[in-house]
């Protein structure tokens, strides 16, 4: 297997990374964070000589001799020299319920489809939204359609119907997204993945955004483009549905 390292600095550098809970020394969704790993890995032809059953009880033993039991993972794939697992027990984020973002226009990345480590393009988008004090920014291709933000995945609700970006090798194809478009689909809401105007977000009635950590949030206001008028009735059937999900 590859190797395991503590680790208490991010890599920006070649590499792929994941990023889950850990919730009283179980680590949620991890198969289907793996999953995702291993496909990038085969699409950018990295060698991924690892069981994952190794590197899951390499990270809870690891959690329980630090007394961790309730933390960030991040699990990075470093190719700087010779292929390792370097591993990060963060905290967990604080709980938002809502946030308010702004947009900004950015050249699509070329591997923008997977969880590259290498996130200057991001960071940098990232610290612009922060220094609006914003919670992070929607990306706006050059021709304004939405992306996702510069860590979560977005989605629109409108007419009763969910809307979100397609995972069309633009954006990162979230893990929570799928779990999403799952949910809607036993709810019977009706979900689209389609090119998405930033014009159109105007007319939502609900947007949330999603990821891995922080489950579903609710978004209150994108400045200049969307306000919430009312109490947003699907997101939260959305959210504790996934919540009940292991």
């Amino acid at each position: 297997m590859l190797r395991l390292v503590r680790s208490l600095k991010f890599p920006y550098s070649e590499g792929l990374f994941e990023t889950f809970p850990l919730r009283n020394g179980r680590m949620e969704r991890f198969a289907l964070h793996w999953r995702r790993l291993k496909a990038s890995c085969r699409a950018l032809r990295y060698p991924l000589l690892a069981d994952p059953n190794d590197i899951e009880r390499a990270i809870l033993e690891i959690s329980r001799s630090e007394g961790a039991e309730n933390k960030a993972v991040r699990l990075i794939y470093s190719k700087k020299e010779i292929p390792i697992f370097l591993l990060q027990l963060l905290p967990l984020p604080k709980p938002f319920t809502n946030v308010e973002l702004i947009h900004l226009k950015t050249k699509i990345h070329p591997l923008a489809g997977h969880k590259i480590s290498d996130r200057h393009h991001y960071e940098a988008l990232y610290e612009k939204a922060t220094a609006e004090k914003a919670f992070d920014a929607i990306l706006v291709s050059d021709d304004d359609e939405v992306l996702e933000t510069t860590r979560t995945n977005i989605f629109v609700i409108s007419k009763g119907t969910l809307c979100t970006p397609a995972a069309d090798g633009r954006i990162l194809p979230g893990i929570i997204r799928n779990e999403v478009i799952r949910i809607a689909g036993e709810l019977g809401i009706p979900c689209m993945e389609k090119k998405m105007p930033l014009h159109d977000m105007a007319s939502a009635d609900e947007i949330f955004i999603t990821n891995s950590l922080r489950g579903v949030v609710p978004v209150v206001e994108i400045r200049g483009i969307w306000m919430q008028s009312s109490a947003p009735m699907l997101t939260p059937k959305i959210a504790e549905l996934l919540s009940k999900i292991d």
